[in-house]
């Protein structure tokens, strides 16, 4: 498995790095078998600079606070 993990983790940091936009990967477990698989998947994802959440609401709530930030960044730097 690793190195399947190893060959998505890398297809989307190259994604990330072609489109220029906000890149966040969603990882979701449902039993304590499966956590070891996820720590590493997230250091994987952390470790090409791609943030990882346990869930879509947290992850949408992170792009949200993000796009706040930056649309009120922008607003001051155009005054």
């Amino acid at each position: 498995m690793n190195g399947r993990l190893d060959s998505l983790v890398d297809m989307i940091a190259d994604v990330k790095d072609q489109v220029g936009k906000p890149v966040i990967s969603i990882i979701t477990y449902y039993s304590l078998e499966e956590l070891p698989l996820v720590k590493e998947a997230v250091r994987k994802f952390q470790g090409k600079g791609i943030p990882t959440f346990p869930s879509i609401e947290r992850g949408a709530v992170a792009l949200k606070n993000a796009f706040d930030y930056y649309r009120m960044r922008d607003s001051f730097s155009s005054e």
